[in-house]
Protein backbone atom coordinates (compact mmCIF):
# COMPACT_ATOMS: atom_id res chain seq x y z
CA UNK A 1 0.00 0.00 0.00
CA UNK A 2 1.33 3.44 -0.85
CA UNK A 3 1.83 6.01 1.88
CA UNK A 4 -0.11 9.27 2.07
CA UNK A 5 -0.06 12.45 4.11
CA UNK A 6 -3.39 14.05 4.98
CA UNK A 7 -3.65 17.60 6.25
CA UNK A 8 -6.78 18.53 8.17
CA UNK A 9 -8.04 21.88 9.34
CA UNK A 10 -10.80 21.42 11.89
CA UNK A 11 -13.03 24.12 13.35
CA UNK A 12 -12.02 25.66 16.68
CA UNK A 13 -13.69 23.51 19.33
CA UNK A 14 -13.27 22.35 22.91
CA UNK A 15 -10.94 19.40 23.45
CA UNK A 16 -13.59 16.62 23.84
CA UNK A 17 -15.30 17.57 20.58
CA UNK A 18 -11.93 17.94 18.85
CA UNK A 19 -10.90 14.43 19.94
CA UNK A 20 -14.18 13.06 18.60
CA UNK A 21 -13.67 14.74 15.21
CA UNK A 22 -10.12 13.38 14.88
CA UNK A 23 -11.29 9.90 15.90
CA UNK A 24 -13.97 9.98 13.20
CA UNK A 25 -11.40 10.83 10.54
CA UNK A 26 -8.91 8.17 11.65
CA UNK A 27 -11.56 5.50 12.24
CA UNK A 28 -12.76 5.90 8.66
CA UNK A 29 -9.23 5.20 7.37
CA UNK A 30 -8.76 2.19 9.65
CA UNK A 31 -12.19 0.65 8.93
CA UNK A 32 -11.49 0.79 5.19
CA UNK A 33 -8.21 -1.13 5.43
CA UNK A 34 -5.78 1.74 5.99
CA UNK A 35 -2.97 1.91 8.52
CA UNK A 36 -2.41 5.14 10.46
CA UNK A 37 1.31 5.64 11.10
CA UNK A 38 1.45 9.05 12.74
CA UNK A 39 -0.86 11.82 13.93
CA UNK A 40 0.65 15.24 14.53
CA UNK A 41 -1.23 18.19 15.99
CA UNK A 42 0.04 21.57 14.83
CA UNK A 43 -2.21 23.42 17.28
CA UNK A 44 -4.87 26.08 16.91
CA UNK A 45 -3.92 28.92 14.58
CA UNK A 46 -5.48 31.79 12.72
CA UNK A 47 -6.35 30.76 9.18
CA UNK A 48 -4.38 32.53 6.42
CA UNK A 49 -7.65 33.84 5.00
CA UNK A 50 -11.32 33.58 5.89
CA UNK A 51 -12.58 30.15 4.86
CA UNK A 52 -16.15 29.16 4.23
CA UNK A 53 -17.37 25.62 4.85
CA UNK A 54 -20.85 24.26 5.58
CA UNK A 55 -22.38 27.76 5.21
CA UNK A 56 -20.17 29.22 7.97
CA UNK A 57 -17.15 31.51 7.90
CA UNK A 58 -14.02 30.52 9.85
CA UNK A 59 -10.99 32.54 10.92
CA UNK A 60 -9.41 30.02 13.35
CA UNK A 61 -8.81 26.30 13.10
CA UNK A 62 -6.93 23.31 14.51
CA UNK A 63 -4.26 21.95 12.16
CA UNK A 64 -3.46 18.22 11.99
CA UNK A 65 -1.15 16.13 9.80
CA UNK A 66 -1.81 12.38 9.48
CA UNK A 67 0.59 9.89 7.86
CA UNK A 68 -1.20 6.75 6.73
CA UNK A 69 -1.04 3.91 4.24
CA UNK A 70 -4.08 2.87 2.24
CA UNK A 71 -5.23 1.56 -1.09
CA UNK A 72 -5.55 4.26 -3.78
CA UNK A 73 -9.26 3.47 -4.12
CA UNK A 74 -9.81 4.76 -0.55
CA UNK A 75 -8.81 8.34 -1.42
CA UNK A 76 -12.04 9.19 -3.21
CA UNK A 77 -14.14 7.80 -0.37
CA UNK A 78 -12.01 9.64 2.19
CA UNK A 79 -12.40 12.96 0.38
CA UNK A 80 -16.16 12.51 0.19
CA UNK A 81 -16.35 11.55 3.87
CA UNK A 82 -14.25 14.55 4.97
CA UNK A 83 -16.25 16.91 2.76
CA UNK A 84 -19.48 15.86 4.49
CA UNK A 85 -18.01 16.07 8.02
CA UNK A 86 -19.29 19.30 9.57
CA UNK A 87 -16.18 19.78 11.75
CA UNK A 88 -13.71 19.72 8.82
CA UNK A 89 -12.98 23.12 7.29
CA UNK A 90 -10.42 21.91 4.75
CA UNK A 91 -8.57 18.69 3.97
CA UNK A 92 -6.00 17.54 1.49
CA UNK A 93 -4.23 14.26 0.74
CA UNK A 94 -0.82 13.99 -0.89
CA UNK A 95 1.18 10.90 -1.77
CA UNK A 96 4.26 10.48 0.40
CA UNK A 97 7.56 10.00 -1.42
CA UNK A 98 9.62 7.80 0.90
CA UNK A 99 12.23 6.38 -1.41
CA UNK A 100 14.74 8.51 -3.28
CA UNK A 101 14.91 8.08 -7.02
CA UNK A 102 17.49 5.53 -8.17
CA UNK A 103 20.56 6.98 -9.89
CA UNK A 104 20.57 7.14 -13.67
CA UNK A 105 22.63 4.33 -15.21
CA UNK A 106 25.21 5.46 -17.69
CA UNK A 107 28.75 4.80 -18.88
CA UNK A 108 30.24 7.06 -16.19
CA UNK A 109 27.85 6.27 -13.32
CA UNK A 110 30.61 4.53 -11.34
CA UNK A 111 32.54 7.82 -11.24
CA UNK A 112 29.84 9.38 -9.10
CA UNK A 113 29.13 6.50 -6.70
CA UNK A 114 32.67 6.18 -5.39
CA UNK A 115 32.98 2.60 -6.64
CA UNK A 116 35.48 3.51 -9.31
CA UNK A 117 39.23 2.93 -9.14
CA UNK A 118 39.82 6.44 -10.48
CA UNK A 119 41.50 8.78 -8.04
CA UNK A 120 39.28 11.80 -7.42
CA UNK A 121 42.24 14.14 -7.67
CA UNK A 122 42.62 13.03 -11.28
CA UNK A 123 39.22 14.52 -12.04
CA UNK A 124 40.19 18.03 -10.99
CA UNK A 125 40.93 20.36 -13.88
CA UNK A 126 44.56 21.01 -14.71
CA UNK A 127 45.37 24.69 -14.55
CA UNK A 128 47.31 26.11 -17.46
CA UNK A 129 47.95 29.68 -18.35
CA UNK A 130 44.67 31.31 -19.30
CA UNK A 131 42.59 28.16 -19.94
CA UNK A 132 41.30 25.26 -17.89
CA UNK A 133 41.79 21.81 -19.40
CA UNK A 134 39.95 18.78 -18.13
CA UNK A 135 41.73 15.43 -18.07
CA UNK A 136 40.73 12.86 -20.66
CA UNK A 137 38.49 10.42 -18.78
CA UNK A 138 38.87 7.71 -21.44
CA UNK A 139 42.64 7.43 -20.81
CA UNK A 140 42.26 6.80 -17.05
CA UNK A 141 42.05 3.02 -17.24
Amino acid sequence: MPGYEMSLILRAMEKPQLVGAVKRALTFVIENGGIVRKLESMGEKNLPYRMRAHQENFTKGHYFVVDFEAAPSLLGLLGNFQHRDIDVIKQGVKRREDLPAPPCPGPYSDLYTGASKVNKTMLRPKKKKGAVKWPNVDKMD
